[in-house]
């Protein structure tokens, strides 16, 4: 079952963590304008919230197997949508339709993870979408220059596919046991709850706010283009890493020292991307992107430690989802007071979203 999940959040996420690739395709043989480009990224965005609070409203009603058939249906019908029309607002209309099959694929996906082993559920999930969307935002470039655009949608469709034979491994209910039952962490309170969800949508829009500007502030302290693409690319590697090492150590990465220290190595990461210097850039976004798979997991782990449901999962994901309006809050941010603004963005979220994990689910925890 956790394997049909992560193989599911792996390929649902595709289009938006492929975004940069999808975006360059369109802008080259379509000629869409920035503000057109820029829509398509925002709708999907949006829509990905929008399926979440949706699969919230309704999983009362819709078991995971039926959500996730939901979302994977709804992608499908983007993706091939999206190669048929060529224009501007059919793709925006799509795009949204994209994000909300992501929100609905993502809850159902996110309850299966929440049964247990809750962190190291999360950091397979993320080690599964940071391999796939490598591979694949590698290849969209070739395929679209070999086949044209409408053969990159047409591609993503297909591997939404082989996603429907997995969807009979997701359960048909909802278990109704406390979370706490294999725990002794007590239930959080619903003003607690609430604590851990804000941390998680602050942690989201600081972090998605400062990966999608990487690039763009390496070039403005005129580091390389050559320099920045190779950086990224060792960055995701310690991605990887890192997921690995979670995936390693289970739930017993949710610990306060965990937490502390990735959360240090997150913030000397942002301070120091700023830097000219290429190795000291380099550096600093693996440090960056190190944290990020460790700090996603205590935090699920920890909440879903203290939630009174398995159900909670799905609140979860939709708080998660929120951080998707990070880069659009990041642009605004950069376009009014520049990049070393966004940077300070981020760090100030980092924190407040930590103080507040840390409060609510750390500090009255026998395992603080």
């Amino acid at each position: 079952m956790r394997t049909a999940a992560v193989m599911a959040t792996a390929v649902a996420g595709l289009v938006i963590n492929t975004l940069p690739a999808v975006t360059g395709v369109l802008a080259r043989q379509l000629r869409l304008e920035p503000r057109v480009l820029g829509a398509f990224a925002t709708a999907n965005y949006l829509g990905f919230v929008a399926g979440g609070l949706l699969a919230v409203a309704i999983m009362r009603r819709a078991s995971p197997r039926t959500m996730v058939t939901l979302g994977l249906v709804l992608l499908l019908a983007s993706n091939l949508g999206s190669a048929a029309f060529g224009w501007g607002t059919a793709l925006v209309a799509l795009g949204a339709l994209s994000g909300i099959g992501n929100g609905f694929t993502y809850g159902a996906c996110y309850y299966v993870f929440s049964l247990e082993d809750q962190a190291r559920n999360s950091a397979a999930s993320l080690l599964g979408q940071t391999a796939t969307s490598l591979v694949v935002i590698t290849a969209i470039p070739a395929v679209a220059h070999t086949f044209g655009w409408r053969a990159m949608f047409v591609g993503l469709g297909i591997l939404v596919v082989p996603c429907f034979l997995l969807v009979r491994h997701f359960p048909n209910g909802y278990k109704e046991e406390e979370a706490q039952e294999s725990t002794t962490a007590p239930t959080a309170t619903r003003g607690i709850l609430w604590v851990g969800l804000v941390s998680v949508a602050l942690f989201g829009l600081g972090m998605l706010g400062m990966w999608t500007y990487l690039e763009r502030i390496g070039a403005e302290t005129g580091i390389a283009e050559q320099t920045i693409a190779r950086g990224l690319s060792i960055c995701t590697v310690f991605g990887l890493l890192s997921s690995a090492i979670v995936l390693a150590l289970g739930d017993r990465v949710a610990r306060t020292i965990p937490l502390v220290i990735c959360v240090i190595l997150n913030i000397i990461g942002i301070a120091a991307v700023g830097s000219s210097n290429a190795w000291v850039y380099t550096i600093a976004l693996s440090a960056f992107y190190f944290s990020l798979p460790i700090f996603l997991s205590v935090q699920f782990a920890a909440i879903m430690r203290r939630a009174p449901s398995k159900r909670f999962a799905v609140r979860y994901q939709v708080a998660a989802n929120v951080g998707s309006l990070g880069p659009a809050i990041g642009g605004v941010v950069a376009e009014q007071y520049g990049f070393a603004a966004v940077r300070w963005f981020a760090i100030t979220l980092t924190v407040v979203a930590t103080i507040l994990l840390w409060f609510g689910f750390f500090r009255r925890s026998s395992q603080a």
